[in-house]
């Protein structure tokens, strides 16, 4: 226990001595008490190492004479614990009594030393046979080492895993162990400088964490994911407290936080003009019937390294993306998307007052790790841009811009990609000029304004195409009682393609196969000549669907002939 001292003594101490029960001293011998103190203090211009290490050495047998014992020492180093709250172990001249507790008075002691000027010196009072005291001992100098630091690349991208390995002797405090250390400006730190010459430390109040390999190998490694500093240097420094001169020293690594240029694109660089229901026509020129509008689907890319996240946003939810999409009409230019907020608004937005376009929200990746996002827009044939309405006509521009942040040369740039909306003229052809009856007719319809999405196959109903033989002057190919159809609609080939073709079985006889005494089944004639017509309702040059039609045709004759006898 111990007391507050008066006058010049600072503390008073009081020993209580215990022994085992059973053991009676003699209350007339004399017993040595020793008490010994320990201090340190390396912060204080010069260090200070009081202490008294007492080593008791065991027979290595009975009757052997020999007695052994061991002594080990720990240099004590900046880069440890002041406390214990950050899991890391005690070691500098603030946390030392953990080294202390049971080692210095054991078969098996703990020298702390503080510096290469220290010395591990074992001291033995021998009294030899004149009975005189003479010391003698052995004493070995301590050894410190220069660590050193590195990070395991030249360059990094954004949220890449970067490694660090720190190799330093001196830091193997306990062989027992795994020895760890966090980031400090005791231990080591990450710096990040810009091309401005601005530092900063993004893991001052961010933990990094470097582990020992194996218990003993002085070899440490730690990870952490690259800060969003495109552009900058990234600098590790490694505060080696005691190279092997016994000196402090900085050790340093060093490595670039790349950047890569990102682009914009659209999907095609000509789109079909948006049409409303009920534009298109049979191939008698009456409506179709049909009742969805011919809406476009757009898909704007963005493809930029720079991103590792499954979806790329420009701005906080509650806050328009910095990703615009323009209708451009002749002189006239109007923003009526834009992308990128943490959150999509299917409406228009008043900010401070203002109407503002829709925001259209995150991109997707399209497939995990390729750095390339994506969003589908859907065009009507008016759209709202801002507090205007806009007409979509033939001609019009749609204008993509998009702002990267840092390119390959750490600036922001804005990057930009343009589409055409247009019409074109559409053809119908058939695969043979003559066929036999009960052959198969490859209809080929080819009409890109009816390739409204490039990502997906679509069709259309066979009464967009009209038979005209002298057997029936006006039959659509829909009408199930003359004609076989596999597929049953005309089909796109391909998800981008623009051509949509069905195959239609001539019947044998008749246009109702096994013959038909129904009022609609049509008798075909050899040698009949056949007009498949398909009305086209977006004409190249024309500004908007309906505008001007047109009869596209193919021809083809039926013949008699089936077989060929040569000799």
């Amino acid at each position: 226990a111990y007391t507050t001292g008066t006058g010049t003594t600072n503390v008073g101490v009081a020993f209580k001595i215990s022994h085992p029960e059973g053991i009676f001293l003699n209350a007339t011998a004399d017993f040595a008490i020793a008490a010994d103190f320990c201090n340190f203090d390396q912060d204080n211009g010069s260090s200070v190492h009081n202490c008294i290490y007492r080593i008791e050495a065991e027979e290595t047998g009975d009757n052997t004479g020999i007695f052994e014992g061991s002594v080990s020492y720990v240099m004590l180093n900046n880069s440890t614990a002041a406390d214990t709250d950050n899991s890391e172990h005690d070691g500098n001249d603030e946390e030392v009594e953990a080294f202390l507790d049971g080692y210095t008075n054991t078969d098996a002691v703990t020298v702390v030393l503080m510096g290469t000027g220290d010395s591990v010196r074992v001291v033995y009072n021998d009294t030899d046979a004149l009975q005189v005291a003479t010391k003698i001992g052995q004493q070995l100098d301590a050894v410190t080492h220069s660590g050193t630091g590195s990070l395991d690349a030249d360059t990094y991208e954004n949220a890449d895993m970067a490694t660090i390995t720190i190799v330093d002797t001196d830091l193997n405090q306990d062989s027992g162990v795994r020895d760890t250390y966090q980031n400090s400006s005791r231990s080591f730190q990450m710096n990040i400088t810009d091309s401005s010459g601005t530092s900063q430390m993004p893991f001052a109040t961010t933990p990094i964490t470097i582990i020992e390999t194996t218990n003993d190998s002085g070899i440490f490694v730690g990870t952490f994911k690259v800060p969003d500093f495109k552009g900058s240097d990234m600098s590790l420094t490694y505060y080696d407290s005691l190279d092997s001169s016994g000196s402090a020293v900085e050790v340093y690594d060093g490595a670039t936080v790349v950047s890569n240029s990102g682009s914009v694109s659209f999907d095609r660089s000509v789109y079909p003009v948006p049409f409303a229901s009920n534009e298109l026509r049979t191939g008698a020129d009456a409506t179709t019937g049909q009742t969805e509008a011919g809406n476009v689907t757009m898909t704007v890319s963005v493809s930029d390294a720079d991103f590792s996240d499954d979806t790329l946003t420009t701005s906080a939810a509650g806050k328009k993306g910095t990703i615009l999409l323009k209708l451009i009409e002749g002189a006239t230019t109007s923003t009526c998307y834009t992308i990128g907020s943490a959150a999509t608004d299917s409406s228009m937005l008043t900010i401070e007052g203002n109407t503002v376009p829709e925001e259209l929200g995150p991109m997707a990746e399209s497939a995990i790790g390729s750095a390339v996002y994506e969003l589908d827009i859907t065009i009507d044939e008016v759209i709202n841009c801002g507090a205007n309405q806009r007409s979509v006509t033939s001609g019009d521009v749609m204008q993509v811009e998009y702002v990267d942040t840092a390119d390959d040369a750490g600036s922001s740039t804005t990057v930009y990609d343009s589409s055409t909306f247009d019409l074109r003229t559409g053809s119908l052809t058939v695969d043979k000029d003559v066929y036999v009856l009960g052959s198969d007719v490859v209809i080929t319809l080819t009409d890109p304004d009816l390739n409204l999405a490039s990502g997906s196959t679509e069709s259309y109903g066979l009464q967009m195409i009209e038979w005209d033989s002298a057997a029936d002057s006006s039959e659509l190919l829909n009408d199930t009682d003359n004609f076989t159809a596999n597929p049953s609609s005309l089909q796109e080939t391909g998800d981008d393609t623009g051509v949509f073709q069905t195959v239609v079985t001539l019947p044998s006889a008749s246009l109702y196969p096994g013959g038909d005494t129904s009022s609609t089944a049509v008798t075909i004639k050899y040698g009949e000549a056949v007009t498949l017509t398909y009305v086209d309702v977006g004409l190249s040059g024309e500004d908007n669907v309906e505008d001007d039609r047109l009869d596209v045709e193919a021809y083809f004759s039926i013949s008699n002939f089936g077989a060929l006898i040569e000799l």
